[in-house]
Parts: structure tokens; C-alpha cells; sequence
């Protein structure tokens, strides 16, 4: 159950990040259809969702593609992760910060709560889950509490967690001044940040700064 730091290989994903985007139902799906526009402008590409909501990209015959997808967004952020093998992102920010030890009681198993809680550790591991959730393609109905893992490293941002006895590539970063967002993989990855901008009244999303 230890966590140890990535030495394996990586491949390549990109997370799209929108900021200061309005949340509205079905913004992620549409900033995803918009951002295969920018990116594939010679394919004919759509965002489907299987029975769980997750979605996935097929080609114009209706092929799965090999891009894998995941979304989530917090605030007026949203996330788009993007890589050729299965993953799960989650972004959060410390919204109640007098309800961290009633909530993290909430989503822990006794076994695996720490004594001295922090904010740091508290967003660390609700995100974890959460990308844990959409990696798997469960919803909230699994229970947090029945995601098992120690204690995650408040310091190293990429680790190896056993998670429910199966050994996953997580990496923790911020993408904001004060949020929390992981992923979670099947297979390690480098991930490279994109700044984005997304404009939905004429369907167009630009880069505005990259960084890694």
C-alpha cells in the first residue's frame, strides 16, 4: 500500500484549461466538441457518453477513437484532459473549510484517515477519488468511503498509489491560484497544462498560453 515516486516512461496528455467560463449543464461536453474543432480541423469528430455520463470521442463512422477523455470543473474553472490511454481528472477548491474533518470522515474509510488533517491532504484525496470515479466510470453511488487507499504524500505531486489494490499513476497540480486537480492513469503520463479561451457564441476555442 506505500506510495512511491514515477520512474517509468511517460506518454504524452494534455489538460485544457477554461477559466473564469460560466458553469452551465453541459458546458464540459460543448467545450470539448469545441476544442476537437480546434484541434482535428480536418476530422469529423463527436462526444458521446456511455451509460455512467463518461464521455468518449468517435470518428465519422461512428469508431471509438483512441483518445481517451475525461472533464470536470469547479467555479468558474473547467478541465479537459486528453490522452491515448485511460484516465481521470478531477479539479476542486476548499469551499467550506469548517466542514474538511466532517466531510473527510465522510469519504474515508477508519483505516485510512490520518490524524493530523490538513486542507492540503483533505483536497489531495477528494480529488483523487473523484478521478478514481470517472477512471473507473462509476458515480457516487460506489461510495468514497469503499476507495481504499494510505494516506496520500501532501508534497510529492506525481506518485504510484495502490488504490483498491491496483497500482494507478496519479499527479496532483494546480491550475489556478487556490484549486486542487489530479489525475489519475492506467499509465504514466507527462502532462503538459494548455491555457485555453473558449467563446460559445461562435464555437471557437484558442490557446491563449501553454506551459508545462
Amino acid at each position: 500500500m506505500n506510495n512511491s515516486k514515477l520512474t517509468i516512461p511517460s506518454q504524452q496528455a494534455s489538460v485544457y484549461v477554461f477559466k473564469q467560463l460560466p458553469i452551465v449543464k453541459g458546458i464540459g461536453k460543448k467545450a470539448l466538441a469545441i476544442l476537437l474543432k480546434y484541434l482535428y480541423p480536418q476530422s469529423i469528430l463527436c462526444v458521446k457518453t456511455n451509460k455512467s455520463g463518461k464521455p468518449y470521442i468517435v470518428d465519422e463512422h461512428g469508431c471509438i477513437t483512441h483518445l481517451h477523455v475525461s472533464i470536470s470543473h469547479s467555479k468558474m474553472a473547467l478541465v479537459i484532459v486528453l490522452a491515448q490511454t485511460e484516465c481521470g481528472i478531477d479539479i476542486e477548491y476548499l469551499r467550506y473549510p469548517e466542514k474538511v474533518s466532517s466531510v473527510y470522515a465522510w469519504i474515508t474509510h477508519p483505516e485510512d484517515r490520518v490524524k493530523d488533517l490538513t486542507s492540503n491532504v483533505f483536497l489531495r484525496t477528494w480529488t483523487l477519488k473523484e478521478a478514481w470515479l470517472k477512471l473507473k466510470s462509476l458515480g457516487l453511488e460506489f461510495g468514497m468511503d469503499n476507495i481504499r487507499f494510505c494516506a496520500v504524500d501532501s508534497t510529492n505531486n506525481q506518485q504510484l498509489i495502490n488504490i483498491n489494490q491496483e497500482q494507478l499513476y496519479t499527479y496532483f497540480f494546480s491550475v489556478t491560484e487556490s484549486d486542487q486537480t489530479c489525475v489519475v492513469s492506467e499509465e504514466p503520463l507527462m502532462i503538459q497544462l494548455v491555457d485555453m479561451t473558449l467563446d460559445t457564441q461562435i464555437d471557437l476555442a484558442t490557446p491563449s498560453l501553454s506551459f508545462s
